[in-house]
């Protein structure tokens, strides 16, 4: 019997009603599943709103590369299907029959899509927030199909006081039946951690490593700057720059960055580059954004480029002096290995799986100490020691998106050949 593959990508149409640009789980989502349409033409696509994932995967393939225009185009297409806050104040009374033929459907399983018992299903973006996915996964591993998670991390679980809420969804994926295949050995173990504190029994299963990627999509390794946008000229003025890329929330423990940076100031005066701050605003850091916010104000030595586009990324990370990343907690930490693409050094935090990505790549210091991340900071700041790190970083072996994608298959196609043999 032939073992088919499927991605579930139920997720990103969920987040698509909620936000208007990607964060790192989703841009993990959207690169792979280009490589894979791209080269692995037998894979199929579905989700858990409509038995066939024939729009959704003309959707992507008309917005691949454009990843604000893909989340805009899934949020029309399937609105009925989340009633995000996009669309909850203005809800039509077409729109109001809609969701209502949909919650009559899901009520008796008409919309589950055509799959047979040991088929795989790869759930890229890893365990949901959302009950409705849940309940998905649930009926599919009862029919006998084969999931497969991508897990990032375990943080609702282990580092509960990181998120704003929804660690009790989070925590009904562990039951269901499932291969898990995590980033990094560190979440291995965080994932061992969790199970015993959510089903109070210790783990069995083995759990798999396939590490995640140093890539900037579409970017040659080392690649010089482009043009600003006109907002990076006027924020800039062409002054140097240490760049920090990530939302600003409590994990990212930008707090102690912008007091290292203030400590610093005093030290080197104007001869400190600028710290430029690159992400949307998230949850639990009042005071960080607090600071932002004044700092805008008074032109300081720091600045926040909200929301950056992919283009403003590439700039900024072709542009700056170094990179630093001061986060508590990572399941990867996309912008290290992002920092490394572009052949520029990191000051970055060695707390959970960060140096897994980082190697000795970077200078690395503890999170929770302002007087460490200074000295990391001071040492980048010495062009001996910051072209040290710099040939380093171009003799190192980066990992591509196609490099993920390759591990991934050929994971799946081993599960799909065991269940034959």
């Amino acid at each position: 019997m032939q073992r088919r593959i499927f991605i579930d990508l139920s997720d990103l149409i969920v987040y698509a009603a909620n936000f208007d640009n990607i964060s790192g789980i989703q841009r993990i989502e959207i690169e792979l599943i280009k490589l894979i349409l791209d080269q692995y033409g037998s894979i199929g696509i579905i989700n858990a709103f409509e038995p066939n994932s024939a729009r959704l995967k003309a959707l992507i393939e008309q917005s691949l590369g454009e990843e604000s225009v893909l989340l805009s185009k899934l949020n029309e297409a399937f609105s009925y299907c989340n009633a995000g806050p996009k669309h909850r104040s203005h809800k039509s009374p077409g729109m109001f029959f809609k969701m209502l033929a949909r919650d009559i459907s899901r009520l008796f399983g008409a919309r589950l899509p055509k799959l047979k018992p040991g088929d795989i299903v790869l759930v890229p973006g890893g365990f949901s927030f959302d009950r409705s996915l849940v309940s998905f996964h649930e009926r599919l591993a009862a029919k006998g199909v084969r999931l497969v998670f991508f897990l990032q991390d375990v943080l609702p679980v282990t580092r509960a006081e990181f998120l704003s809420g929804k660690g009790d969804v989070f925590a009904l994926n562990f039951p269901i039946p499932a291969k898990i295949i995590t980033t990094t050995h560190f979440t291995v173990e965080d994932f061992r951690r969790a199970y015993q504190i959510v089903m109070n029994a210790p783990c069995r299963a083995a759990l798999e490593v396939i590490g995640l990627v140093h890539q900037f999509p579409g970017v040659p390794r080392n690649a010089k700057p482009d043009k600003p946008s006109q907002r990076l000229t006027d924020l800039l003025q062409r002054r140097p720059f240490v760049l920090c890329v990530g939302t600003v929330e409590i994990r990212k423990n930008h707090l102690r960055l912008l007091e290292a940076w203030r400590a610093l100031k005093a030290e080197f005066g104007e001869a400190l580059p600028m710290l430029v701050v690159a992400g949307r605003r998230g949850w639990k850091a009042e005071a960080a954004l607090a600071f932002l916010d004044h700092a805008a104000e008074n032109n300081d030595s720091v600045c926040l480029v909200e929301k950056p586009s992919d283009d403003e990324l590439k700039w900024l990370y072709a542009s700056c002096t170094f990179s630093v990343l001061p986060s508590l907690f990572e399941g990867w930490g996309l912008p290290v290995g992002e920092s490394l693409w572009f052949g520029k050094a990191c000051a970055a935090s060695k707390a959970t799986s960060i140096p897994e990505v980082g190697r000795d790549l970077c200078v690395y210091f503890d999170p929770d100490s302002v007087e460490e991340m200074k000295a990391a900071i001071r040492q980048l700041l010495d062009p001996s020691i910051r072209k040290s790190y710099e040939n380093k970083i171009r003799a190192a072996d980066l990992r591509t998106w196609a490099d993920v994608a390759r591990d991934l298959i050929a994971a799946l196609l081993k599960m799909a050949e065991e269940r034959k043999s």
